[in-house]
């Protein structure tokens, strides 16, 4: 018995091409049987392998893993700010990964497995309020991360320029009052002790 192997199709196939018993008496026809037999079970263990189809098994896909967001930069952006670039730090990124603003897709670039970024432009944050982040990976596997909050506080309001300068109002001066007995320099007239006793008979 001989098997040549030839290529059919691309694929290389065994195939019987002589057999013979050489010489040896077929006693009966289950002796030729049995080596039937033997023959297709080469055939069928050289081709498959011994057992199974015709085909080498797939392994099963990569399954990708599900994205963990652990910080934003910036984490918060003032109303009607310009566009910016957010940083997203986690862990399970891949290549594929895209983060969501509100549920949202986000033009996302990827830097390594614990970071990726993406582009935020003006109107999302034209008003004021919040956002919620979030990382997408794709099946096979994935999933969606939990949402972490970007913050998006008013414009604070200016306080007006004066018109013009306030000068503070002062009381006005008293004016000092004299008394009879007091002279220009505000200090007291001597008096005698003669003018004293007329006064005391006076009274």
């Amino acid at each position: 018995m001989k098997i040549q192997f030839r290529d059919i199709g691309g694929i290389s196939h065994p195939v019987l091409v002589h057999f013979q018993t050489r010489g040896y008496p077929m006693k009966s026809r289950a002796t030729l049987s049995t080596l039937c037999v033997i023959a297709v079970s080469l055939l069928y263990a050289t081709s498959c392998g011994g057992g199974g189809g015709g085909q080498k098994s797939t392994p099963p896909p990569t399954q990708n893993p599900v994205p963990a967001v652990a910080a934003l930069s910036p984490t918060s952006a003032t109303a009607g700010d310009a566009a910016f670039t957010l940083a997203v730090t986690g862990t399970g990124f891949i290549t594929k990964s895209t983060v969501h603003w509100n549920g949202q897709d986000r033009t996302t670039t990827f830097k390594n497995n614990t970071q990726i970024e993406a582009a935020i432009s003006a109107s999302d944050i034209a008003a004021a309020g919040t956002a919620q982040v979030t990382v997408f990976n794709p099946s096979p596997g994935g999933g969606t991360s939990a949402a972490m909050t970007f913050r998006r506080p008013p414009q604070p309001i200016p306080c007006p320029a004066p018109s013009r300068l306030i000068r503070p109002v002062h009381p006005p001066e008293r004016q000092r009052s004299r008394s009879p007995s007091m002279g220009p320099t505000s200090c007291p007239r001597p008096r005698c002790a003669g003018m004293d006793k007329a006064e005391r008979r006076r009274s």
